[in-house]
């Protein structure tokens, strides 16, 4: 078999050539349950993981990719997004937030999307790479529990030309580091 098809099997994770993997285990994170229903929003972090996590979730999981390019999470608020989202879910889902934080964090959109999404649905927060620790810091001792704030800042992975957004590799690998944390 050529190497650019074959694919490796680790601890039931797909690896395909070229993917970026955790380089160790996340410290202080609580494991999750199986979930039967998965759904990543945002901006184009969250279109960039919706394939990866797609192929990941497999036919068990009921998935959903609810990207908006160039939006803000305050725009999910504000316009209506989140709320429009919340009433086409009809089941319990977990829902992965993925949005930059060039320009800090609105912790009241934060809190006000979660709300929003209401009280069936969890919400955890993806940590964008390459956000500096200070921000990070600052968001977690202000609203979150640290379960629900997944620390993709800590990964090694390769990001695009911009240094913020991940490459193809690097969207694979925080999907499988995403995946592995979830499940």
């Amino acid at each position: 078999m050529d190497d650019a098809r074959r694919a490796w099997i680790y601890s039931g994770l797909a690896l395909a050539p070229d993917v970026g993997l955790v380089a160790r285990p996340i410290e202080g994170v609580k494991k999750k349950p199986l979930v039967r229903e998965l759904g990543v929003l945002g901006d184009e972090l969250a279109r960039g993981l919706g394939v990866p996590l797609r192929q990941l979730v497999g036919r068990r999981t009921a998935f959903g990719c609810y990207g908006r390019p160039d939006s803000r999470l305050v725009d999910w608020v504000e316009k209506g997004w989140a709320l429009e989202l919340a009433k086409s879910i009809k089941r319990p889902t977990l829902l992965l937030g993925a949005f930059q934080w060039d320009e800090g964090v609105d912790v009241r959109a934060m809190s006000a999307m979660e709300t929003l999404l209401g009280p069936d649905n969890e919400v955890a927060w993806l940590v964008p790479p390459a956000v500096p620790l200070a921000v990070v810091a600052s968001v977690a001792e202000l609203v979150f529990d640290p379960g629900r704030l997944f620390r993709s800042d800590e990964l090694d992975l390769p990001l695009g030309p911009d240094g913020r957004h991940p490459t193809t590799a690097g969207y694979a690998g925080w999907a499988g580091a995403i995946w592995a944390w979830i499940s």
